[in-house]
């Protein structure tokens, strides 16, 4: 049986910042290293980066048990202006949100749902908890199961996919090379590697501990800037806010040692660059760049297949997620394994089930216009290019 409605008002935005401020770095620290799944995009160094900076829509849920938090997941409220016929507390989600699993404790990971669903109706005063970007994994889900049963709630799935992902197995790069690529996709790259060192001096090299990482940032921003993504706006350099938050979240990832960092250079100037967060063993490409003059030479698939070199030589990984979308035309035809991510709605305490129903089928309505509209838009483009 659900539990009574909570009467509890949502909470303001300025106490919604001073409860983000007031979270504690040490237990946030401790949940990020003990989670269930390990999650970079809701630790403290990468969302506690963005709220500093974007974070004046969005609430913290952290739930906790004694001086430990049980969970972390920041989220926005969604009403009627966004197509439901109530309040729901829906991921957050910002142009640096690359994934979107939250941080569960391990001991008693259903608890800690628990938590974070009871908080987004305590908090929030939402009738729903949407979580956007999960990874599919099978505790996650069996916690979230457990969690809905002991409040007496109901959840469902909204959404799944697959994206390419590399399952490192301990065998050599050679070894993983030849398993993942065809020879004549092999030969290729080679091909393509040694016509882009005909242009002048390829060297390819990676962040060091310890060394400074300013100097990085600097390099990739100015080449996504110089790239599509300048001239189309969505460069991470063309918005002050997204930019501070970039330098800040990199910055902790590098002195918490959970930056990877890798640059291709001609002559000493980047032509691809890409990163990625890290936590226990899982990582996850963040973005990269690359100097659209040696497009043909493919120096994003080089950049990739040398980090993947690197990833796999540490031992540390058993998952690196590339975080790219379905069918990408260049990650797909090298990292041949895949990871799920889900997306799933919850009902909060006090939720009718009809009320729940109505939130699911406006939120399956809202993403099949979005993907209509989109599908549209591609036509008409295609058309134009044509």
């Amino acid at each position: 049986m659900a539990r009574p409605l909570n009467d509890k008002p949502p909470v303001s935005p300025a106490e919604r910042l001073a409860a983000i401020a007031a979270t504690p770095q040490e237990a946030w620290r401790r949940l990020a290293d003990h989670a269930l799944v390990p999650a970079a995009v809701s630790g403290p160094e990468w969302l506690g980066a963005l709220h500093e900076t974007m974070g004046d829509k969005a609430h913290l849920l952290a739930p906790a048990t004694g001086s430990d938090l049980a969970a972390v997941m920041a989220v926005e409220v969604r009403s009627r202006g966004h197509g439901y016929p109530a309040a729901v507390a829906a991921s957050w989600h910002t142009d640096l949100t690359f994934a979107g699993t939250p941080l569960i404790a391990a001991e008693n990971p259903a608890r800690a749902f628990a938590g974070l669903i009871s908080a987004a109706r305590g908090e929030c005063g939402a009738h729903a908890l949407l979580i956007n970007g999960m990874e599919d994994d099978e505790a996650l889900l069996a916690a979230l199961e457990a969690a809905a049963s002991e409040l007496g709630v109901t959840w469902r799935p909204i959404a799944s996919l697959q994206r390419a992902a590399l399952r490192p197995t301990g065998a050599s790069y050679t070894a993983w090379l030849e398993a993942n690529l065809s020879r004549k996709k092999r030969s290729q790259l080679r091909r393509l590697a040694a016509r882009l060192g005909e242009t002048g001096t390829l060297s390819f090299d990676a962040l060091a501990p310890g060394e400074a990482v300013t100097p990085w940032i600097e390099d990739f921003l100015a080449l996504e800037q110089a790239g599509w993504k300048g001239r189309r706006g969505t460069a991470v350099a063309g918005s002050e806010a997204l930019e501070r938050a970039l330098r800040s979240a990199v910055e902790r990832l590098a002195a918490h040692g959970d930056l990877g960092f890798w640059r291709l250079a001609v002559d000493g100037r980047p032509v691809a660059m890409l990163f990625a967060a890290m936590s226990g063993d899982r990582a996850w490409l963040v973005k990269i760049a690359h100097d659209e003059s040696f497009a043909r030479f493919s120096p994003g698939s080089l950049i990739i297949l040398e980090a993947s070199r690197e990833l796999m030589a540490s031992g540390r990984f058993s998952l690196i997620d590339s975080c790219a979308m379905p069918g990408h035309p260049q990650i797909e035809h090298l990292w041949r394994d895949r990871v799920g991510i889900c997306d799933v709605m919850i009902a909060t305490p006090g939720t009718p089930d009809w009320l729940f129903a109505l939130l699911v089928a406006a939120e399956r309505s809202c993403r099949s216009v979005r993907a209509t509209a989109k599908q549209a838009l591609h036509a008409i483009t295609r058309r134009k290019i044509k």
